[in-house]
């Protein structure tokens, strides 16, 4: 919150996987791919789970910690454009 009484939240999904990066204009880059759709869908999955950050599975497995202690799953759900539910998971505070 700053002076003003603004406060400013957003979602951040979380996926891993291949991308391609590239120019997509002059001075103007951009990732594309399967894992980025997928970590756009899940982003999506902040607001209906109440949680700032969702990790898909794929994320989770590849973290270096102690998944279980880190994350805490919300189970499987249907992402548009996917053919199999995605598990996701949330940072345990």
């Amino acid at each position: 919150i700053d002076s003003q009484g603004i406060e400013l939240q957003c979602g951040v999904g979380l996926h891993f996987g291949r991308a391609a990066v590239g120019a997509m204009s002059r001075g103007h880059q951009t990732a594309l791919g399967d894992a980025i759709n997928v970590a756009f869908r899940i982003e999506s999955l902040t607001r209906k789970l109440g949680a700032l950050i969702v990790a898909s599975k794929a994320f989770v497995a590849n973290w270096e910690e102690k998944q279980e202690k880190q994350f805490k799953s919300f189970g499987e759900h249907e992402l548009k454009g996917c053919s199999k539910p995605v598990e996701v998971f949330a940072p345990v505070d």
